[in-house]
């Protein structure tokens, strides 16, 4: 079967393109994207699909005069084939580092927002085509099963996502070369896909070459076809899962609740589950939910009433006698209510300006690369005078997520290098302290960990050391009266 069968059968199989659609094509000028372009004009014009294509450029700011080369190939390809041709484009290392983003995330997120963007202004019907190949999905599998991941994650790349299809996902890149010599048809090559700097390019060029000259020639379809399967059982998975979620878990005021012993009743496998699910639910995404915090939610279920857990975005999972409570607390919600904070949380969700009463916490969040960046920042910002009012914590120490609260039982600190712990109750009364004070001062805390006292004094196991690596910067201003 010729490359061109394998993938319209490939495209019925999986139902991506039908007559008369519209197709927004993603073109980098690349071999993929190209004979992605080609097959698709051969689609309309000797299958008769009478296909609306246009081809999208995007050119990313990022390897100047070579990027410019890619945007007049792809210009001229379309030209070439009377196609429609739009050019977007970004700075995409500037975005990056305004979002906290790699340049390969930041790329990828820039790309289908563009492609969205466009098919919504065409009536919001058109398909989007994406040129992955097999080797893609390979990359992709091996990736998350690296760094770890769910069954979702080693599904590798799906031939479809909504509106989204891949038609070429089933060529290796062999066989894509092979189909452009075939039809003397040339293509550029990104230079960046050479280098060894991104993590896909390493297991592109390193971790796949060896696999198939050592272990398996045959080592990246064998693979592919296993994220198929893994991907089959997913989605089989997904559909028995999302049945028993609507009948077990309920509405309940900002967020979700669910009987504790039904839930345990449908074992831990569907439990872990049903917790990813509703933590999914809750936040509009799994990014930063890591395998551990689905296993903590699983052991909370067995705790007792009153216990609870807190996940990124502001996430609080705890028992209510019976029920187990998904809730979520907005800062920005929180900072608008009563002057009173006695009783508030306000989470905090990375980099920000969070308001407690007339106190204004701003944070922000420092990545020391090497140690004479460390160095660096210790003399700058923990031994100059002027920093008294900004503390200092080592980021990645925090074991939930920090917030802003006021004391409970069981606070405890840190009071010396060798860990000894003190109760923040004998703390007050060390500092004398009325007893209605206590319960009006802020608190940053992980757990029940008090990582600072407002006004008063810092943990010392969160304290800065020369083996941090991130740095959560705390500045405090505080309307009329002096800061702490």
């Amino acid at each position: 079967m010729s490359e061109f069968e394998k993938v319209k059968a490939y495209i019925k199989d999986h139902n991506m393109i039908s007559k008369n659609d519209s197709v927004i094509v993603g073109l980098s000028g690349g071999a993929d994207s190209v004979c992605l372009l080609d097959m698709l004009c051969r689609l309309k014009e000797e299958e008769k699909f009478d296909l609306d294509i246009v081809g999208v450029h995007i050119n990313h700011g990022i390897r100047g005069a070579e990027a410019q080369r890619d945007e007049q190939f792809a210009c001229q390809l379309c030209s070439e084939r009377g196609i429609e041709f739009i050019v977007q484009r970004r700075d995409i290392p500037r975005y990056a580092r305004e979002k906290g983003l790699s340049e390969e995330e930041a790329g990828r997120w820039i790309r289908y927002s563009i492609f969205e963007d466009i098919r919504r202004n065409r009536g919001g019907e058109a398909k989007i085509a994406v040129a992955h190949n097999l080797q893609d999905c390979v990359e992709t599998f091996l990736h998350h099963l690296c760094r770890g991941t769910s069954l979702k994650g080693l599904a590798g790349i799906s031939p479809v996502n909504g509106h989204i299809v891949r038609p070429v996902l089933c060529l290796s890149r062999t066989e894509i070369e092979q189909y452009l010599m075939s039809r003397d048809i040339t293509y550029i090559n990104d230079s960046t896909n050479f280098g060894d700097e991104y993590t896909r390019n390493r297991i592109r060029n390193k971790v796949l070459p060896y696999l198939t000259e050592y272990i398996n020639a045959g080592a990246v379809t064998h693979i592919a076809e296993v994220a198929a399967d893994i991907r089959e059982a997913d989605d089989y998975l997904n559909g028995w899962v999302s049945e028993l979620f609507g009948k077990l878990f309920r509405e309940w005021e900002s967020g979700l609740c669910v009987n504790r012993k039904e839930f345990a009743d449908t074992g831990q496998f569907m439990q872990k589950r049903l917790a990813r699910l509703a933590v999914e639910k809750m936040a509009g995404g799994l990014k930063d939910i890591t395998r551990r915090h689905i296993e903590d939610i699983v052991k909370l279920t067995y705790k007792q009433t009153g216990s609870y857990i807190m996940l990124p975005y502001g996430i609080v999972i705890r028992n209510e006698y019976e029920k187990m409570v998904f809730d979520r607390k907005d800062a920005q919600h929180q900072s608008r209510q009563s002057k009173s904070v006695r009783n508030e949380l306000i989470y905090i969700a990375g980099k920000g300006t969070y308001q407690w009463d007339d106190i204004t916490f701003e944070v922000d969040i420092i990545e020391l690369k090497n140690r004479e960046e460390n160095i660096k920042f210790s003399e700058n910002y923990l031994k100059n005078p002027q920093k008294m009012y900004t503390k200092c914590f080592d980021y990645d120490k925090i074991n939930d997520v920090a917030l802003l609260r006021t004391r409970k039982t069981g606070d405890y600190l840190v009071i010396n290098e060798q860990g000894d712990r003190k109760k923040l109750k004998s703390y007050f009364i060390d500092e004398k302290l009325p007893a209605a004070k206590r319960d009006l001062i802020p608190c940053l805390a992980d757990g029940s960990h008090i990582m600072w006292v407002y006004g008063y004094r810092v943990s010392e196991y969160y304290k800065v050391s020369k083996d941090t690596v991130r740095v959560m910067m705390v500045s405090t201003v505080c309307k009329g009266r002096q800061n702490a």
